[in-house]
């Protein structure tokens, strides 16, 4: 048997019927792959997981899972030259992921070619999105790093550049879902982590906001990782985010 890491995430994602559906992950499972590449997947199945987030994979892993109908986000943050890019969405569409990700500060040159990539690959059911400023960062941070608008101003701008790139959301702290819904149309897909409870720890996190609040705000994905993975009971959790919710 080949054993590797999988890493995934809990999210809840908001259906068109605006219904909330439990999207419940741990991180750092351990599976175990056949020379012949049969992946035992039972304790995913036992958890009902209809929505997967990767952010570290290897290629079979993801077909394998990709047989049992689980959308994948694949969390990979790209961020390269547009000919790199390009390169790396073609074969990672192969896979037929629901979401890639890449980073809106590679350029505006580098998200069309992520746009052109999807678009000569034939795939009509991938998003790619962009990731605008990461939630671990404050004003102070963007500062330090050279830049002279607000994070808000910053994420803003940012968004526009995806929307004109052709690509299909960004990735977004929940404080700037209001500024970007006013600014662009409601197609535009806002995927937002950084989601704590009020008595959460933190972490890394700082631009937070509860998961009730940013789903009022207009988010269509929300990414909660640590909340439910660091957990001693991750179901129990998992249930209280959703009865927060309610």
């Amino acid at each position: 048997m080949i054993e590797f890491k999988w890493v995934g995430l809990n999210a809840i994602l908001r259906d068109k019927k605006d219904s909330l559906l439990l999207k419940q992950i741990s991180q750092g499972w351990t599976m175990e792959i056949t020379r012949a590449g049969q992946l035992d997947i039972e304790r995913i199945l036992q958890s009902n997981t209809t929505f997967l987030m990767a952010n570290a994979f290897d290629l079979l892993s993801v077909a394998t899972l990709k047989e049992f109908d689980i959308p994948i986000f694949l969390d990979l943050k790209l961020h390269d030259i547009p000919a790199t890019v390009y390169k790396t969405i073609t074969t990672l569409l192969t896979l037929e992921p629901a979401i890639i990700n890449v980073h809106a500060s590679g350029g505006k040159e580098m998200m069309m070619a992520a746009a052109k990539a999807l678009k000569d690959s034939g795939n009509k059911t991938t998003k790619i999105i962009a990731v605008t400023i990461l939630t671990s960062l404050d004003d102070e941070d963007l500062f330090e790093l050279g830049f002279s608008e607000p994070s808000k101003d910053l994420v803003l701008k940012l968004a526009k550049l995806a929307q004109e790139s052709g690509l299909d959301g960004v990735v977004c702290s929940a404080q700037e879902i209001s500024l970007i819904r006013e600014n662009i149309n409601n197609d535009f897909m806002l995927v937002v982590p950084g989601i704590r409870l009020k008595e959460d720890n933190v972490d890394d996190q700082k631009r937070i906001m509860t998961p009730k609040e940013a789903i009022s705000l207009g988010a269509d994905l929300l990414v909660i990782g640590r909340p439910i993975t660091k957990a001693k009971d991750q179901i129990l959790a998992s249930k209280k985010i959703l009865e927060q919710l309610k």
